[in-house]
Parts: structure tokens; C-alpha cells; sequence
């Protein structure tokens, strides 16, 4: 139970920190492209996949996680970072909605995946 312990506490803290006003960036720049809070976006979904993968495997009792269940996995984390970001854009002020956020959420959910899979290889 530790795993879901983990997971739950990291979806709660994903959702807060999705969802603090702040200020919106106006425009659009390449830039944008590499900036840091992307690197936080890729590591967040990244660690929030890994966490609900090793719950399933903790659950598992021999260890393994179904396929239907990985992509499954995979598609809550890819259908959570895009609802908080339409929730920011919507109820939070100061907020916005940015789909390279949700890009590198994706990013973030399958680097998360890929880490279980190779994590279950090893058992």
C-alpha cells in the first residue's frame, strides 16, 4: 500500500500546484519551447506514471502489470495533464492553457512507462 500512498499524495500535489494562480506568459516564442517549467512538466508525469505503475505491480501477484493495464495507465496520466490544463484555463486567474504544457506532460507520461517497463523486464 505504499505505492498508492505515493501515487495518491503525488496527484494531490500535481493537481495543487496545477491549479495555484499565477501569472500567463501573453505571447508565444520558440523559446518556450525549452524552458525550465517544461523540464518540471516532463519530470512531474514522468514520476506520476512510475508511481500508479508500481502500485499495479505492487498489486499484481506475481509482479507483472497487464498490457491493457499499462495503456490504460498511460492514458489517465495523458487525460489528467490535459484536464488540469483546460481547469487552469478556465477557474484559474492569471492562468492559461499551453499545449506544449500538455505536450511535455505526454513526454512525461510515456518517459514514466517506458521506466515501469523496464523496471518489469528486470523481474
Amino acid at each position: 500500500m505504499k505505492y498508492l500512498f505515493l501515487a495518491l499524495a503525488w496527484t494531490i500535489l500535481l493537481a495543487a500546484l496545477s491549479l495555484m494562480p499565477g501569472k500567463s506568459i501573453p505571447s508565444f516564442s520558440w523559446g518556450s519551447l525549452f524552458q525550465w517549467d517544461k523540464l518540471g512538466h516532463w519530470f512531474f508525469y514522468s514520476i506520476l506514471v512510475f508511481l500508479w505503475g508500481k502500485f499495479l505491480q505492487q498489486r499484481s501477484s506475481k509482479g507483472k502489470i497487464a498490457t491493457v493495464n499499462l495503456f490504460f495507465l498511460l492514458f489517465c496520466g495523458i487525460l489528467y495533464g490535459i484536464a488540469l490544463e483546460f481547469a487552469q484555463f478556465k477557474f484559474i486567474p492569471e492562468r492559461h492553457f499551453d499545449m506544449f504544457d500538455i505536450i511535455a506532460n505526454i513526454i512525461g507520461c510515456f518517459t514514466g512507462l517506458y521506466f515501469i517497463k523496464l523496471i518489469l523486464k528486470q523481474n
